[in-house]
């Protein structure tokens, strides 16, 4: 069984364990082999422990670890991480089993199709995107009337979208229309269109145990200051200003 990590627990460790994720620009992303991730929910992570380190009167080094959308709760209650930080959504039923700072992030989904690919032909479209995310449950709950489409799951982003560059028969893949922005920007895709309907409104945060209370308090008394800083929303615009001209289509 877990003990509750406090703020004398960190302090002796000198250390702090953070899951990432590997591909989800702007939030979280890596480029090469080793796993040293960059982006929006990194950079705010590391300011946020740094406030942690002064409480704790000691620094503390982060320790990265890689984790997915589909591993990531399991893993953070199993305590291979302390928190999780990067696009995860806020939801009631994610409560019933964890905890959540203060949003972060607020978002929408949108799905990308293939230039060729129309929603107008009659043809079956095949969708891919994460399998069990909320970008599915929007996709098929909130689709435009009339469409014709198949949902195709991957367990991550970044194996969704090498099915969505790689086989030819996918037709579009739906995500966090930042992320969605973000990753094909990266690669270079011009043959890609952004449909403009945005479906739900969510909010993302940082993931901790429930038995971690005095480390959330602290984490959102951190969140509290930072958001409110205009430095600090400066820093982490940086992340945001390639995707959102690439949203636009």
């Amino acid at each position: 069984m877990l003990h509750e990590l406090t703020l004398e627990r960190l302090a002796r460790r000198r250390e702090i364990r953070i899951g990432f994720q590997r591909h989800t620009p702007p939030f979280s992303s890596t480029t090469g082999d080793a796993f040293e991730p960059l982006g929006y929910s990194v950079d705010l992570a590391q300011a946020v422990v740094e406030r942690l380190s002064a409480r704790c009167r000691n620094p503390l080094a982060i320790i990265p670890i890689e984790t997915t959308s589909t591993t990531r709760e399991a893993m953070l209650l199993a305590g291979e991480f302390d928190i999780e930080c990067g696009s995860t959504t806020i939801t009631d039923r994610r409560r019933q089993r964890v905890a959540f700072s203060q949003p972060i992030f607020q978002t929408s989904h949108r799905v990308a199709l293939r230039r060729y690919a129309s929603t107008a032909t009659g043809k079956t479209l095949r969708i891919t995107g994460i399998d069990g995310s909320t970008s599915q449950a929007a996709l098929l709950s909130q689709a435009p009337a009339g469409w014709d489409f198949e949902f195709q799951g991957h367990p991550s982003i970044g194996q969704a979208f090498d099915a969505y560059r790689f086989d030819s028969k996918v037709d579009g893949l739906v995500a966090d229309e930042v992320i969605l922005a973000s990753l094909l920007s990266q690669a270079g895709d011009t043959e890609t269109t952004m449909l403009e309907q945005r479906m739900g409104l969510e909010s993302y945060g940082f993931m901790l145990r429930q038995t971690d209370r005095e480390l959330l308090a602290a984490v959102d008394d951190a969140l509290g200051y930072l958001l409110g800083s205009a430095v600090v929303l400066q820093r982490l615009a940086r992340w945001l200003s390639a995707p959102a001209e690439s949203s636009k289509s």
